[in-house]
């Protein structure tokens, strides 16, 4: 039976257990969990003293970071409601998604900044000082306000509410046969909402993981290539791009499970997938209509779909059962904040 945990329940039952590898962090530090647990609830306080309370948004604005994780679980923790805002979007289209989402602070990455709307540093979650985690998030209707990226106009506010929120990451975790042994590599975008979940899912479990601060081919090849890393997330065109880097020499990738979604996979990119990976491993939630069997697949040539009906085959997983961890004791006490990751 696979359960998910909180934040708090990790850092208590299980401390020295790491949680994140930050890959291209100047120290490629390591944060467990319960220092990771101690650094959230400083910032915790730290967005309180800056007037944030349950209900409130939270923007925040820049690519993946250390601060990015501190400042969306203290979110969860404080019961506010957390927007993601991409560094990758224009000026104008980042500023007309902050004033539509009027959020009581907006903080990220300060050389962001633009127009009318000032961004804090998020420097401040890195130094603020550690401090004791509540036993369990505080309630809040809405998780997170995503922007969907506005091809058919002006982006659109969608509210996703925790229990949402939550009943994905137990219906993941039951179809693909997760576990807190899982090792993840976020290769992509933490403010993606593909990243963002999955991501999600891999905290709840308790599982570790490497954390990239941009994508490379190349790179990414080869630490899919060394056996540690379990699962991963790509959207089509990254999955292209690691075809081509391993066409020009890059060392094939072994995974356990894999996932794409963001945009329709066309058939001939899935078929070289399902071939490099295996029929059991990639999964895709976009993916169109069953093609035919090719010689070039033994048994079938598609990405799994959940939730798309198909003919019964052996290599399909059944479910496990998931329950939510129930809330552990009161508080625990502050941990380190961070270890060096070994040389």
């Amino acid at each position: 039976m696979t359960r998910t945990r909180s934040l708090h329940d990790l850092a208590c039952t299980d401390p020295e257990r790491i949680g994140w590898v930050w890959l291209d962090a100047a120290d490629s530090a390591e944060w467990t969990y319960g220092a990771a647990a101690a650094r959230v609830g400083g910032v915790v306080r730290a967005l309180a003293e800056r007037g944030a309370r349950t209900g409130d948004r939270l923007a925040v604005v820049g690519a993946n970071h250390p601060a990015w994780v501190l400042l969306k679980e203290a979110a969860i923790q404080a019961g506010l409601t957390f927007v993601p805002v991409g560094s990758r979007l224009a000026p104008p289209e980042r500023d007309w998604i902050l004033r539509n989402a009027e959020p009581l602070l907006v903080v990220g990455d300060p050389a962001l900044a633009s127009g009318e709307l000032a961004i804090e540093d998020w420097g401040f979650s890195l130094a603020a000082p550690p401090a004791p985690l509540a036993s369990g998030p505080v309630p809040s209707s809405a998780a997170q306000l995503l922007y969907t990226s506005g091809s058919s106009g002006r982006p659109k506010g969608v509210l996703r509410p925790h229990a949402g929120d939550q009943a994905r990451v137990e219906q993941s975790i039951a179809t693909y046969g997760l576990t807190p042994d899982d090792v993840h590599l976020v290769a992509g975008p933490l403010y993606h909402s593909g990243p963002g979940i999955f991501s999600t899912i891999h905290r709840a479990l308790g599982a570790r993981q490497l954390v990239l601060g941009h994508f490379d081919a190349e790179r990414v090849a080869r630490i899919l290539a060394s056996g540690e890393v379990t699962t991963l997330f790509l959207v089509p065109t990254q999955w292209r791009m690691l075809l081509e880097a391993i066409r020009r020499g890059a060392p094939r990738p072994r995974l356990r499970v894999a996932w794409t979604a963001g945009s329709a996979i066309d058939v001939e990119t899935r078929l070289e997938l399902v071939e490099l990976l295996g029929e059991d491993v990639l999964w895709s939630s976009t993916a169109p209509p069953r093609p035919a069997r090719s010689p070039r697949c033994r048994r079938t040539a598609s990405a799994r779909t959940p939730g798309r009906s198909a003919s019964p085959s052996p290599t399909c997983r059944s479910a496990s059962s998931v329950t939510t961890a129930p809330s552990g004791p009161p508080a625990c006490p502050a941990a380190s904040t961070s270890r060096a990751r070994p040389s």
